[in-house]
């Protein structure tokens, strides 16, 4: 989540005016930094983490609701409408009503019109219905809420890949796999063909949206990461009643592995972004099609170890008593940090200094 906010403040800092603008050309300083690759590669990963532990969690609760025999659909799309919308539509209202009135400055009303009031006069309807990804996703109300579309579209869907799980077990989960490598081939063809990019600043703008539209918001692209968290649930359902144990070399090699495959996403973007020596097509495609499942991999590597006993000081830090109210807040931080945002940036009366020491501090 801390990822995903000082990405987006980065963002809209470059939208504002900055005394040292020259720092964001092609070849300037900005984009040989790491924080630029790691900032340039969140559209890839970043919302994946949430993917990959949203279908963790409705596998093993689904699954452990269908042995009980207490399943209710109708009421588990319910509760997960209600869990989500409104916040959401709270956050609309203020943004229809108040907001204009909670800042000040030469580029305020520009940026949060530009951002905010003008799409949701327009499509706040779509996002309560969790359709915007699909319907006018560039025109988007509240930008960032395009997760909550695909996330309500795969707990719709879950039922149908779930209750075949239940029923068949292996017999029915090679399909997801096969799913998962699909979307791999796809992306890749579609982005060797429409000549994507990895880094969307290399992209011309209506090349960077029509892009947009094929990789980043549908929900048949996102799924992956997502169908990756709901096989780990359904291992967890398989073994709750075994004691599994893992190989100490197999452990090493596998941590080493999701390590080094999250440090190369992470930090791999770099050469890819360098206008100077571009990376041919066929790395970019590459980079496109299989970096979002390989994400979700060592994240589910990462729970797998940390639950079997095999996760060391990582499982210390990840189980730590400090991270629980903050998880509690995750989603009201993801939803209202950008308006946030918009209101500190709008309201400067004077041209920023762009730094990443500058960006972590605001």
């Amino acid at each position: 989540m801390i990822h995903i906010m000082l990405v987006h403040r980065s963002g809209w800092q470059r939208g504002f005016p900055n005394v040292n603008s020259n720092v964001f050309d092609v070849d300037g300083k900005w984009q040989r930094s790491i924080f630029s690759a790691i900032a340039n590669v969140d559209h890839a990963i970043a919302v994946d983490t949430f993917f990959v532990i949203g279908g963790l969690l409705i596998s093993q609760s689904i699954l452990n609701s269908m042995e009980k025999k207490c399943f209710n659909i109708p009421k588990m799309y319910l509760h997960r409408y209600l869990r989500t919308t409104p916040v959401l539509a709270l956050l609309i209202l203020i943004i229809l009503s108040i907001l204009k009135f909670l800042g000040n400055g030469p580029y305020f009303d520009y940026f949060i019109n530009i951002a905010f009031v003008k799409s949701c006069e327009k499509n706040w309807w779509a996002a309560l219905l969790h359709i915007q990804n699909y319907y006018d996703p560039l025109g988007a109300c509240l930008q960032a809420s395009w997760y909550l579309s695909v996330d309500f579209q795969l707990v719709l869907l879950s039922p149908l890949l779930l209750y075949p799980i239940y029923k068949w077990g292996w017999k029915f989960l090679w399909l997801l796999p096969t799913y998962v490598v699909a979307i791999e081939v796809w992306a890749f063809v579609v982005s060797f063909k429409n000549k994507y990019k990895a880094a969307r600043l290399l992209m011309p703008p209506e090349v960077g949206q029509t892009f947009g539209v094929d990789f980043y918001f549908p929900t048949h692209i996102r799924m992956g990461p997502w169908l990756i968290g709901v096989m780990m649930g359904y291992i967890f359902y398989s073994t709750k009643h075994k004691k599994v144990i893992i190989n100490k070399y197999l452990n090493i090699a596998m941590w080493l592995l999701s390590i080094g495959t999250m440090t190369a996403i992470l930090v791999g973007m770099l050469p890819l972004q360098n206008a100077k020596y571009p990376a041919n097509q066929f790395a970019n495609s590459l980079w496109i099609a299989f970096t979002r499942n390989n994400w979700g991999y060592s994240i589910a590597w990462i729970i797998f170890a940390c639950q079997n006993g095999s996760g060391g000081v990582i499982k210390w830090f990840l189980e730590h008593p400090l991270w629980q109210p903050l998880g509690r807040m995750s989603l009201s931080f993801y939803l209202v940090h950008s308006i946030y945002q918009i209101i500190s940036i709008g309201s400067g009366k004077v041209p920023q200094y762009f730094s990443t020491t500058n960006v972590v501090r605001q």
